[in-house]
């Protein structure tokens, strides 16, 4: 069909049509790679992974009010550096005192060692992580941003991030003081002077290397680094479900932990 079989009319609703269909496509074309596209030499980190699974010692000095020693801690608290003022939380600490019991989440580093899916959502401005464990939600600047003033505290921190070379290097300050920081199996405290190092290397296709160093320095006598592994999963993130603080605290009244008269 020609233009002029269709009509000045036609060949105008033709022409526009044309140019929506135009946009639309070039739309289409250019929105996933400007929302996902990474530099050259960018590793690629995106996807869905899960930590595999390993708890270390609480150390044989962590014991509970029962006095036996805790078990199954996120991080090797008996490998760590505490100083006098750590090991001396322990002496003070009771059940209720965990924000657990207040529906608080896991903290940091507690988060990065259960062993459930796990989003990273790589842009070009920030890294969004996403952990089925307890609804985590994380999002790492990478846009040359700095850290907020230190007055300015939030209970997973403030990340940012940068890549050196094929590893994604991310440093978290400017955290809350929590009860649970350290560690909420050993029930370790940490305080705003903690400060995170995460450094993701790919390792393989489906594998990632996560070395962790961590600094406190009014519970830690030097900074301290480990490492976690990282293994890629066909499940998505779940959805870890609601806490209800009532019902969360009623679980309280079944256990002989209080060492305070309330």
């Amino acid at each position: 069909m020609t233009f002029a079989q269709l009509g000045e009319t036609g060949a105008w609703k033709f022409l526009r049509l044309s140019k929506n269909i135009s946009l639309l496509s070039l739309v289409t074309v250019l929105t996933p790679t400007l929302l996902v596209a990474q530099p050259s030499g960018v590793p690629d980190l995106s996807g869905n992974w899960q930590f595999v699974r390993e708890f270390f010692s609480c150390g044989e000095w962590n014991v509970d009010h029962n006095g036996q020693g805790r078990h199954e801690c996120t991080v090797p608290i008996d490998q760590m550096p505490l100083n006098a003022r750590a090991r001396a939380w322990v002496e003070f600490f009771d059940e209720p005192v965990s924000g657990m019991w207040d529906c608080a989440p896991a903290p940091l580093p507690s988060l990065l060692a259960h062993p459930t899916p796990t989003n990273i959502v790589q842009r070009p401005d920030r890294i969004n992580i996403s952990y089925e464990h307890d609804d985590g939600r994380r999002t790492i600047w990478m846009d040359g941003r700095r850290h907020p003033p230190a007055s300015e505290l939030f209970y997973h921190g403030h990340s940012i991030g940068h890549y050196e070379g094929d590893v994604l290097v991310i440093e978290t300050t400017n955290f809350t003081f929590d009860p649970d920081g350290l560690d909420d199996h050993g029930h370790l405290p940490s305080s705003p002077r903690k400060r995170l190092t995460e450094r993701y290397t790919r390792t393989s296709p489906d594998s990632l290397e996560l070395e962790i160093t961590y600094e406190d320095s009014l519970f830690l006598t030097e900074p301290f680094t480990y490492t976690r592994q990282i293994r890629r999963t066909a499940f998505p993130v779940g959805q870890w479900g609601d806490c209800d603080p009532e019902q969360s605290r009623r679980q309280l009244d079944t256990l002989p932990v209080s060492k305070y008269p309330d």
